[in-house]
């Protein structure tokens, strides 16, 4: 069973989600995630192992039930390395569409031609999903090679006929990206569906990955 499919129950009602929580986010962490956040929560750099990039951190409930979203705006970055190497490209765009070369799903492998905007946002199903058995060219990854500084995309079945469909969170997302980084444009989306009591699994599979240090992160 994949972890999104226990998203939406409690830490005291399943047993799952209560020793995720305690694993990843031990109490002295929590603490100081609670004591960093200002007027907006604290920015958490994760740099997660091949097992643990296909989680839904913002979703994740860290303590008494509170979920990682009401601490912290959370980005994924596959390497520190290629941090603090990665030079800017001079291109920006806030979406963009890629063509497969084939038919089906377009998979990593389709964007080593291409040179790619700064900024992106693939908002379909397993866009961001990083599977090094089945997929070794994982469109993230890829994609940040060719020039992405900042992606966010899905990492499991993204909902489209939810009371709360994902649709509704990217509409929220888009007019942030405007005024604000990736980051915390997608923070502001999930935080607000998370007040709106939207189910977690409807919003937490979005995620930000990064190749930038901005003097934000944590």
């Amino acid at each position: 069973m994949e972890l999104w499919s226990h998203l939406d129950r409690s830490a005291k009602s399943d047993p799952v989600v209560a020793e995720l929580g305690r694993a990843l986010f031990p109490a002295p962490l929590v603490a100081a995630l609670t004591e960093a956040g200002g007027i907006l929560p604290v920015h958490l750099l994760i740099v997660p192992g091949p097992y643990l990039w296909n989680l839904p951190w913002s979703g994740l409930v860290v303590a008494d039930d509170h979920r990682l979203v009401s601490l912290a705006r959370v980005s994924l970055t596959p390497s520190l390395t290629g941090l603090a190497t990665r030079s800017p490209s001079g291109r920006t765009a806030v979406n963009a569409w890629i063509p497969p070369a084939g038919p089906g799903f377009v998979k990593g492998a389709d964007l080593l031609r291409l040179d790619l905007p700064e900024i992106m946002v693939i908002g379909a199903c397993w866009s961001s999903r990083v599977d090094s058995v089945s997929e070794p060219y994982a469109l993230p990854l890829i994609a940040h090679a060719r020039g992405a500084h900042d992606i966010i995309g899905g990492i499991y079945p993204l909902p489209d006929s939810h009371p709360f469909p994902t649709a509704r969170l990217l509409t929220q997302l888009y007019p942030a990206l405007l005024g604000t980084d990736p980051a915390t444009a997608l923070w502001l989306a999930q935080h607000e569906a998370a007040m709106a009591d939207a189910a977690p699994h409807t919003w937490a599979g979005v995620i930000h990955t990064t190749v930038t240090l901005t003097g934000d992160h944590s």
